[in-house]
């Protein structure tokens, strides 16, 4: 008889059950979610270099 840990989707990490497929796709939605996140982290230095100095500006008038 089989046991539950001799499945080849056992993790034994974690004790949890895993499908490889799953486990694949949750590793890519984390790397869009990170890379999603770096650009937007980007975008938002650019805007403050963009804005800063028009803030300035204003207030020195």
């Amino acid at each position: 008889m089989l046991n539950l840990t001799d499945s080849s989707i056992y993790n034994q990490n974690d004790d949890r059950l895993c499908n490889g497929n799953q486990l694949q796709e949750t590793n890519l939605v984390i790397a869009e979610r990170v890379r999603l996140m770096t650009i937007k982290e980007q975008l938002a230095k650019e805007a403050a270099n963009t804005i800063a100095p028009t803030y300035k500006s204003t207030l020195s008038l």
